[in-house]
C-alpha cells in the first residue's frame, strides 16, 4: 500500500514538474521565462569566462549575501514595527535531521 502511495505522489511531482518546464519552454509567463533563460544564458556566459570553480564561489556568494541582508532587514523592520515576528528562517531551521549549532 505504501509503495503505490509512493509512486503515486512521485507521478504527481513529475507530472507538475513536466508541465511547469512546458510553460517555460511554451513562453506562456513572459517574465518568469525571460528570467529562467536569462539567468541561463548568464550562467553559460559567465562560465565561457571564469572557472567553473569561480563561477559557483561567486553564486555562492550571492546566495550568502542576499540572505544576510534579508535577515538584516527582518531585524530592522521588526525593530521599527516593535513586533515579535521572531527570525525568518525558522521553518527551515527546524527540518528533522538537520544539524544545528548549540546556542
Amino acid at each position: 500500500m505504501q509503495a503505490t502511495a509512493d509512486s503515486t505522489k512521485m507521478d504527481c511531482v513529475w507530472s507538475n514538474w513536466r508541465s511547469q518546464a512546458i510553460d517555460l519552454l511554451y513562453w506562456r509567463d513572459i517574465k518568469q521565462t525571460g528570467i529562467v533563460f536569462g539567468s541561463f544564458l548568464l550562467l553559460l556566459f559567465s562560465l565561457t569566462q571564469f572557472s567553473v570553480v569561480s563561477v559557483v564561489a561567486y553564486l555562492a556568494l550571492a546566495v550568502l549575501s542576499a540572505t544576510i541582508s534579508f535577515r538584516i532587514y527582518k531585524s530592522v523592520l521588526q525593530a521599527v514595527q516593535k513586533t515579535d515576528e521572531g527570525h525568518p528562517f525558522k521553518i527551515q531551521a527546524k527540518i528533522p535531521g538537520a544539524k544545528r549549532h548549540a546556542e
